[in-house]
């Protein structure tokens, strides 16, 4: 992340448990600086949780062998698209939109203590409404709009349906979702790690992937990632498929064209055909 001038701090954030670092960057943004301090840093963490590192393709990285080298861990990049296909390493890219309340682009972050940092880093995971449990609210309001939200359990039944002022109109037209679609795509035996969920409001589903909470004190609240967004518009009967980018905007996803049965929309998204609805 850039600040002023020539100031940056280093942000990385692990995918699977969401446990994210911000790294001070006295130096500068030279690329044996950044090696340095990404050396020094990542060295503490357990080997589990620096198996590897995705970066774009900036030039702070030209060191990356000596990172390798130190701490036997491959770095890979983006594909040289521009801009760097964010997608790639949207959890990243969220983690940094988080983080921008507290290290604004206005802001000389060479200034920022490593201590000061290893404080706001927590703030980045996510509980309801995109902070952790306990600290400053976003300025950006997440909405007053009620939500019912289905949950994933291992002994439920619940899934992805209609919501019921629209159930028996959409099963009579055949666009009744299968039931147990998000349960269905997670391994029963990892769903204490990782599950499915779908917020239901008046005329779209949202998917989410829910991850729990990386440490106690961040409270009991799982992390909640948008993924994938199904619209259903009533002028025409057809459901439409958008994407979400790294402003948590979603867009219509031209590669799928609308359709009267939301299960065909489903059908796409379980084979995988496109990365992007990765969380």
């Amino acid at each position: 992340m850039f600040g002023t001038r020539t100031s940056a701090v280093a942000t990385l954030v692990d995918r699977a448990t969401r446990y994210a670092m911000v790294v001070a960057l006295p130096d500068g943004r030279k690329a044996d600086a950044v090696a340095r301090a990404l050396i020094e840093q990542m060295g503490r963490l357990p080997v589990h949780l620096r198996r590897s590192l995705t970066w774009d393709r900036g030039l702070e990285m030209a060191h990356h062998g000596a990172i390798t080298a130190a701490l036997s861990m491959p770095v890979f990049f983006c594909d040289p698209h521009h801009p760097w296909q964010p997608w790639q390493r949207g959890t990243n890219e969220n983690t940094n939109r988080l983080l921008r309340q507290y290290l604004p682009k206005n802001a000389d972050l060479g200034r920022f203590s490593q201590d000061h940092l290893n404080s706001v880093a927590p703030n980045s995971i996510t509980a309801p409404g995109g902070c952790s449990a306990g600290s400053p609210r976003p300025k950006r309001s997440v909405g007053s709009r009620r939500r019912r939200c289905l949950r994933l359990r291992s002994r439920s039944d619940s899934g992805l349906r209609s919501w019921p002022h629209d159930r028996r109109r959409a099963s009579a037209a055949g666009r009744r979702p299968r039931p147990r679609w998000c349960a269905n795509q997670v391994p029963e035996h990892i769903r204490s790690e990782i599950r499915v969920e779908c917020d239901v409001a008046a005329r779209h589903l949202t998917i989410c992937e829910c991850r729990p909470p990386w440490r106690e004190d961040v409270g009991p609240d799982w992390t909640r990632f948008p993924i994938a967004r199904l619209h259903y518009t009533s002028t025409t009967g057809l459901w439409t498929l958008y994407w979400r980018d790294q402003n948590l905007k979603y867009h219509r996803y031209q590669a799928l064209d609308p359709s009267p049965r939301i299960q065909d929309l489903l059908d796409y998204l379980d084979s995988r055909a496109d990365p992007i609805f990765l969380g």
